[in-house]
């Protein structure tokens, strides 16, 4: 049997009603967002909460309930665009999901298989601080370097 590497993305589609309080208190400090974006910001914390305090039961009664949508990522340059589309440092792919589409290309082409997850987070630092402001750091872009890398040494 062949071991392979893939990268997941895993989506649970289900309701789950939340409450939230002082709703548009804490949606006024985003006064540069558009309100779809507050709201999706606002929205996911509180879901992230509710879930982080569920017990081990009802996180199973959760998945057993939920529709469950696997999407599998072979290439590298499927894997860096993963990886940069959930690091999203300024949410745009809300609004345009390919918006990372050229930076991930650009990152993919700078990354050797041979590269620790430091360098490859200076990559990564290094585009966005090209194509953005440049106050990306090392420390900042370790998260999605860290899962490219791993996906790198698990080929």
């Amino acid at each position: 049997m062949e071991k392979q590497a893939v990268m997941m993305q895993v989506q649970f589609d289900d309701i789950m009603a939340i409450e939230i309080e002082d709703y548009e208190e804490k949606l006024a400090p985003y006064e540069g967002w558009s309100r779809f974006k507050k709201e999706h910001w606002l929205k996911s914390e509180a879901i992230e909460r509710v879930v982080n305090e569920m017990t081990g039961e009802e996180i199973k009664q959760l998945l057993t309930d939920s529709v469950l949508n696997v999407t599998l990522y072979k290439s590298l340059g499927e894997v860096v665009k993963l990886a940069i589309d959930a690091f999203d440092p300024y949410a745009l792919t809300y609004d345009e999901p390919n918006e990372y589409m050229e930076i991930s290309a650009r990152i993919t082409d700078d990354i050797d298989i041979h590269m620790t997850a430091e360098e490859i987070a200076e990559v990564i630092a290094d585009e966005f601080n090209f194509t953005f402001v440049p106050d990306f750091t090392i420390e900042n872009c370790m998260r999605p370097a860290k899962k490219i890398h791993y996906y790198l040494n698990t080929k």
